[in-house]
């Protein structure tokens, strides 16, 4: 939207409210004596004719642009010879998504081509992706890819390329390695006890060894 229009429609809109505002109050509501000796004043009664009329003629511009106004399906991109070079907003949309649905990560929710007859062109993609992606990374590559590939379309007449990511269809949570050794503990080392019934046998067995070590006869020098 241009400086002027949006400056019409600021004061259109300004001038409809107050000129409604002063006849309301003129008619209903307790103010209405004050209201007619106000506007008994000269200069009061001009400027709310004013704003009527101001009211009046955006109404009428309304009317006419709706009637006469027809949408612009060709834009176009380039002159030679005295013609011209004209692409449908369709085929942009279509080539724009051809773009993000070439690698199979993501698909196109929606495409929008803002353009005029002999102006910029402005492309916005809405991306889903499949699951859970770097945005950063694939936005700046996808902006790559559609400045280029609609170059060759609009040439110099492609002006702003927005990308507008939206929330995945699967999530995965990523996680940093490093971080992941930091949280998850070590296994703690295996604690071993003693086992009483092996230990029982074990001092049965010695006690019966000794015993049969003294039985056996020595001779004069203490060797058995």
């Amino acid at each position: 939207m241009g400086g002027f229009k949006r400056f019409f429609l600021f004061v259109w809109s300004v001038a409809g409210i107050l000129a409604v505002l002063v006849l309301g109050l003129a008619s209903l509501g307790p103010w209405q004596d004050a209201v007619a000796e106000l506007l008994s004043v000269w200069w009061v009664e001009a400027v709310v004719e004013a704003l009527a009329a101001i009211t009046l003629l955006g109404l009428v511009i309304s009317l006419v642009r709706s009637l006469v106004s027809k949408r612009v399906d060709a834009v176009r991109v380039q002159t030679i010879d005295g013609g011209t070079i004209t692409v449908t907003r369709d085929s942009i949309a279509s080539q724009a998504a051809r773009v993000v649905e070439s690698d199979g990560v993501c698909t196109v929710d929606d495409v929008s081509v803002r353009a005029r007859r002999g102006g910029k062109v402005h492309v916005g993609v809405r991306v889903l992706p499949h699951a859970t992606v770097d945005v950063l990374k694939k936005g700046r590559s996808l902006h790559d890819e559609l400045v280029t590939e609609l170059s060759a379309i609009c040439g110099k007449q492609l002006g702003k390329v927005s990308i507008e990511f939206l929330e995945p269809q699967e999530t995965i949570r990523i996680t940093h390695p490093s971080l992941t050794t930091d949280l998850v503990p070590a296994p703690a080392a295996a604690t071993t006890y003693p086992d009483p019934v092996a230990e029982t046998a074990a001092a049965t067995t010695s006690y019966a060894v000794a015993e049969d070590t003294a039985l056996l006869p020595t001779d004069s020098d203490g060797r058995e």
